[in-house]
């Protein structure tokens, strides 16, 4: 959704700052949007993984109740003149939408406004440029750069619009919707130089970051880049000094698109960052790699685990494990069962229904989670458990 994080980005929420989740998906599906996560018990069964980031990419404060909504006439003044549109139209109620504390009306909002790009003069889109350079609500320009998709990008004079201000304009929020915008088009070698360049040399933070989630998003709309985006999106996350920027671009990269040297660096990473969260989304790209990788993203997976210290990556680790390996985990399991005691009780959980041959991987989480559940009712003298 529009003013939220979306998919595969970790970017400005205008109701605060994104709380980071690692979401635990015991299934190799879902991979293209992941969220980074704040820690848990057991990480939760997980949709998708995108990436957003790890850390929150903070670019406004909270947004008021009930602020006034912008109207597009403040922006028209720079359009070429014309008599007023179903775009202009359009922009105001999604103004409006935003500036609505409860997103009543969001959805539909950005629908008639995707509807109306389908159809808009040349005329029409240039006053929606004017708009957006003029807009400086973050949950509107986030919307806005949403509705774009598709028809929108399609134009030529959008995608230039776009990529000038994710370079330089003085509005940081405006930078970040751009970016976000130009991940959602349908890449080529021009833009994804662009948002690379973006992402490694920029000098803003929050810009960095967003660029590195819109390479990922990239990539949904052209697979084939995918390989090549994920040797970009590591050598972000093995050299940028900030960890939301080094997060954001692990949780944007998608493990199978991740070759022989880059399984091999996310388990450097997975080994050496300093920070949580990198260790965690490495840790989480190495669940979803390509079945002839598998035995190599175990060995680094495992390896691990004899030197993170962290309670919640070790069980990040183990959920990947379970994630990558199915039934071919259960030597790996064995052996951190005798070896990690903190994990053993946790290991020997998943190897009892893999005995009974459950490889499900939701059953399996669900199955885990009973007995955790169990465990619980018991020790606090409680009945039975649901």
């Amino acid at each position: 959704m529009a003013c939220l994080v979306a998919k595969g980005f970790a970017l400005a929420l205008p109701l605060g700052a994104l709380t980071c989740v690692a979401l635990l998906v015991l299934g190799a599906e879902g991979e293209t949007a992941r969220t980074a996560g704040a820690h848990a018990a057991l990480p939760p069964l997980r949709v998708a993984r995108t990436a957003p980031s790890a850390t929150p990419v903070a670019t406004a404060a909270a947004t008021p109740a009930a602020p006034r909504a912008p109207r597009a006439e403040a922006a028209r003044s720079s359009a070429p003149e014309r008599a007023p549109s179903a775009l202009d139209a359009r922009l105001d109620a999604l103004a409006r939408a935003c500036a609505d504390p409860e997103r009543r009306e969001l959805e539909a909002s950005l629908q008639a406004l995707r509807e109306a790009l389908a159809v808009a003069s040349p005329a029409d889109v240039a006053a929606l440029i004017a708009f957006f350079k003029e807009a400086t609500d973050p949950s509107l320009l986030d919307a806005i750069a949403e509705a774009l998709a598709p028809h929108g990008l399609a134009r030529p004079e959008v995608l230039a619009a776009l990529s000038a201000l994710a370079d330089s304009d003085p509005a940081g929020d405006r930078r970040v919707a751009a970016i976000k915008a130009l991940g959602l088009a349908t890449p080529d070698d021009a833009s994804i130089a662009h948002l690379d360049r973006l992402a490694r040399e920029d000098r803003v933070t929050d810009v960095r970051t967003a660029a590195a989630n819109a390479l990922g998003t990239s990539v949904e709309h052209d697979p084939a880049r995918g390989p090549a985006v994920a040797r970009l999106l590591l050598a972000v996350a093995l050299h940028d000094e900030e960890e939301s920027v080094r997060a954001a671009a692990l949780w944007s990269l998608r493990g199978q698109d991740a070759d022989d040297a880059a399984v091999a660096q996310l388990g450097r990473v997975l080994a050496r960052d300093p920070d949580l969260g990198p260790r965690q989304a490495a840790a989480d790209a190495l669940a979803f790699v390509a079945p002839e990788r598998r035995a190599a993203a175990l060995a680094a997976l495992s390896s691990a685990l004899g030197t993170e210290r962290d309670e919640d990556i070790r069980k990040t680790i183990l959920a990947s494990i379970i994630r990558a390996g199915g039934a071919d985990s259960m030597p790996v399991l064995e052996a951190i069962k005798a070896t990690h005691v903190d994990l053993a009780q946790d290991a020997e959980d998943y190897l009892s229904e893999l005995r009974r041959g459950v490889v499900d991987m939701e059953q399996l989480h669900e199955l885990k989670q009973r007995k955790e559940d169990a465990r619980r009712v018991a020790m606090s003298g409680g009945g039975e458990a649901d």
